[in-house]
């Protein structure tokens, strides 16, 4: 099992090599500089609300289980990285078939760093109020990473990573204690 210091120096690798690939890439290519956000005269804080505009986009189709909202938002070659392991695409897509519902959620104490004028990093301290399957995901503050970049005139998520705080959120987990002292009385009854 990886510690959560193996999981973070690997996740700080991985961030630093998408930076700077992308970023050598942009420079060599010969590509003009596009404008940050739409309007080419935007300020740093409006191409920063930008950016966290476009990541609430990603959570409201979560919450709303739009798939087809989700998918425009990824990047074909998204990358995820989660306490499971790695995911792509198709399966943050998929997870919109689990059992959940995602009441509300809340995007803390955003930071964004400017990579390049087409590459940004967004990070953020998330919350959030769930039933079904996100319980456990919700019992906790979950620092993200969260990587876009433009393609085409559109700005994608190309690389997302969730760690979640070892701070427990004491609304949930009373939530998920509660779920999981029922499933282990139901099993003692059927028993």
């Amino acid at each position: 099992m990886k510690t959560p210091a193996a999981v973070a120096l690997m996740a700080a690798c991985l961030l630093t090599g998408f930076a700077v690939g992308f970023a050598v890439a942009a420079h060599t290519s010969g590509r003009s500089q596009k404008a940050y956000s739409p309007d080419s005269a935007a300020t740093t804080a409006e191409a920063d609300l930008f950016l966290i505009a476009k990541e609430n986009e990603v959570w409201e189709a979560l919450k709303n289980k739009d798939k087809s909202a989700d998918a425009q938002l990824l990047a074909d070659d998204f990358v995820g990285l989660y306490d499971t392991g790695f995911g792509n695409k198709s399966e943050h897509v998929k997870q919109m078939d689990d059992s959940y519902t995602l009441e509300e959620y809340a995007i803390r104490d955003p930071r964004v760093l400017r990579l390049s004028p087409t590459m940004s990093l967004l990070l953020y301290e998330s919350t959030c109020k769930a039933t079904g399957d996100w319980v456990p995901y919700c019992s906790r503050p979950v620092y993200v990473s969260s990587l876009w970049t433009e393609r085409d005139g559109r700005w994608l998520n190309l690389f997302s990573q969730d760690t979640q705080s070892d701070t427990y959120n004491s609304a949930t987990a009373a939530q998920a204690c509660a779920k999981e002292k029922a499933t282990h009385e139901s099993q003692n009854r059927n028993e």
